[in-house]
């Protein structure tokens, strides 16, 4: 009864963070030809211990953030099926906002991705990140510079996949539901899974998801085809 009731709740309160969520149609309307991954350098942990000489965290940090890199290329790589599939560091991203591309992209297997590559004529392709969304009313627009700005205090309480257009403006969010939670279905290949012991650092699966809604969203991206409470990650 206890379990049903706390299902429940969680139930509740995830819809209210769907109506909080803002999501807009893409720029176009259509859908992508190519997703960018922003991936995590962690640079201001490692300039941080580096000034401290900090040599045990720093080969932490490093080793950890090596491997949550991994996990999500691998998630992406196997899991999107829709369209290709690019990646950068997040010390680029700036110039990913402003559509400077050359140079900077790469594939699943590290080779570097042209600027002319398919899916990114055009800008037509969406920029995703593993981290907090920015929450906001329905009446306002997107989010302008979601990568700039910490997230609100009513921001749901987990990260997740955010879900950018190519100006980098918050458009929708997947919700990373807790694997260690015992209502869910905890995943048992770690391929996709990182989570630092010590410090702050993670990322779980949201690829799969991802590419289904995309598969199902026939045209657009709203706020009604890339969340669901429904959407539970299971092996």
């Amino acid at each position: 009864m206890k379990k049903s009731i706390f299902y429940t709740a969680i139930v509740v309160a995830l819809c209210n963070v769907s109506a909080m969520v803002h999501a807009q149609k893409s720029t176009d309307g259509k859908l992508p030809g190519a997703i960018l991954v922003q991936l995590k350098s962690e640079q201001n942990k490692i300039i941080a211990m580096t000034k401290a000489h900090d040599k045990k965290n720093l080969a932490l940090v490093k080793k950890d953030a090596l491997k949550i890199k991994n996990a999500t290329i691998n998630d992406f790589k196997d899991h999107i099926t829709y369209c290709p599939v690019y990646f950068y560091m997040d010390t680029n991203a700036e110039k990913v906002r402003a559509g400077d591309l050359g140079g900077i992209l790469f594939a699943a297997d590290s080779s570097p991705v042209p600027s002319s590559a398919p899916g990114l004529e055009d800008k037509n392709y969406i920029i995703v990140f593993y981290g907090y969304p920015i929450t906001q009313s329905h009446t306002k627009k997107v989010v302008p510079d979601s990568i700039a700005k910490e997230p609100q205090t009513e921001a749901p309480n987990g990260r997740g996949l955010v879900i950018n257009n190519s100006k980098m403006e918050q458009i929708s969010y997947l919700y990373k539901f807790d694997f260690e939670n015992f209502i869910f279905k905890k995943s048992k290949n770690r391929k996709y899974i990182a989570v630092s012991s010590k410090f702050d650092m993670e990322y779980y699966p949201t690829a799969a998801i991802l590419d289904s809604k995309l598969y199902k969203s026939h045209k657009k991206i709203t706020i009604r085809h890339l969340i669901s409470t429904n959407d539970l990650f299971r092996d």
